[in-house]
């Protein structure tokens, strides 16, 4: 028992003189920010409201004239979470530039504030360096304790359980607005806190992986503690929103490094969690047109219960995603979204385009998440030919 103590203590000064390195300042190379850094954020101690720390834990944007982050983004998979216990060490973070405020544990003392993490505890439970590095300050906001110990970790709680079934989650959380401050006015109290949950079955690190139908779960809660209206009973489904509402409220580019045109898709769609039904493609014409001229050929799907049966009222999105110019669809633009007739059917046109080349069309639907893909092939000299069926994603 003697022996372990003393290895203990030595792994705990170990934790204390690595957490108290600066962060690291080359070009990053983050798995954290591997789908985008929200606001630009950089390691020039003049950007006071944008400072970039790095850590192998997660990454983050801190404000020095509010003593919280900005934002901060990590990246979960099953292997993040162990046996290492919650060493519950609040810390100021030394890595700090000389000159700036480090906040303390006391400065939320009698606050009625939660020290709430944004790296939640339980997400960094490999090692006990990997828990005792979300302890520090800049990881931590004045949370209201109803939200933060009810529906925030809630979705905490599950996004560790997407992780744990095969998935990795790609997170980024922080706080908006201000109702107030700590401290003598050295740590701003946020209005509401917001988090940005994307999952991906587990493979490699390319964005280009995420397709129209990939999982995003946004929600926005309010962080005032005298705000009855947020009970600590609340599912995390209750404050559901869209990343674009986020990203309007706070003027950060959540998952920036997703190909805009499927950004475009899974940032407006709200989530309504797993569907059991069943997306397929209908057998059309064969056409073929000269380049550069227009026609209009239907790409339709269908929407089915696992049991069979068509299901009308489902919003279906058409988006189009080709490398080159794009194929415009019937309304002109590149994206539309319809919704299923009595027959289960949804039909978008889509229209030839200038120049040859391959396009693809991807149709999706929110809780549904293998889409269906269109492939559309203009070849000069021959004409733009549609077959279907075509192509339906693994």
């Amino acid at each position: 028992m003697y022996r372990r103590n003393v290895l203990f203590l030595l792994a705990m000064l170990l934790i204390v003189v690595t957490l108290s390195l600066p962060p690291v300042h080359a070009q990053s190379t983050s798995i954290h920010l591997v789908l985008g850094n929200p606001s630009g954020a950089t390691t020039d101690v003049a950007q006071e409201t944008n400072y970039l720390i790095e850590r192998p834990q997660y990454a983050l944007a801190y404000i020095r004239g509010d003593g919280i982050p900005r934002w901060v983004s990590w990246h979960l998979v099953a292997s993040d979470v162990g046996p290492a216990p919650r060493c519950n060490c609040f810390t100021g973070d030394t890595s700090l530039p000389a000159g700036w405020n480090r906040v303390v544990t006391d400065d939320y003392t009698g606050s009625g504030y939660d020290r709430g993490h944004m790296t939640a505890s339980e997400d960094r439970t490999a090692t006990d360096a990997d828990n005792a590095a979300t302890f520090l300050m800049t990881n931590v906001i004045p949370q209201a304790p109803r939200a933060n110990r009810g529906p925030w970790a809630g979705l905490e709680s599950d996004s560790r359980g997407f992780a744990q079934a095969g998935n990795e989650v790609y997170i980024v959380s922080g706080p908006v607005g201000a109702i107030g401050t700590l401290a003598n006015g050295t740590i701003r109290i946020p209005a509401a806190t917001w988090k940005g949950v994307l999952i991906l079955r587990v493979g490699n690190d390319d964005p280009n992986r995420i397709t129209t139908a990939t999982r995003v779960i946004a929600i926005r809660i309010p962080n005032n503690k005298d705000d009855l209206s947020v009970q600590q009973s609340d599912p995390w489904e209750q404050y559901r929103t869209t990343v674009d509402a986020i990203e309007a409220e706070t003027g950060e580019n959540l998952f920036s490094a997703v190909p805009p045109k499927v950004q475009r898709v899974i940032e407006a769609r709200q989530d309504s969690g797993p569907q059991n039904l069943t997306l397929s493609l209908i057998t059309g014409d064969v056409q073929s047109a000269g380049v550069g001229s227009t026609f209009a050929l239907p790409l339709t799907v269908e929407v089915r219960t696992t049991g069979g049966q068509v299901v009308n009222d489902v919003a279906v999105t058409f988006a189009s995603l080709g490398n080159t110019a794009d194929a415009l669809l019937a309304t002109g633009d590149t994206q539309t979204t319809i919704v299923t007739g009595v027959d289960g059917r949804a039909t978008s046109t889509a229209l030839s385009v200038g120049t040859s080349g391959t396009y693809r069309v991807e149709a999706s639907i929110a809780g549904v998440y293998t889409p269906v893909v269109f492939t559309l092939t203009n070849t000069a000299g021959v004409g733009f030919r549609v077959s279907l069926p075509l192509v339906a994603a693994p």
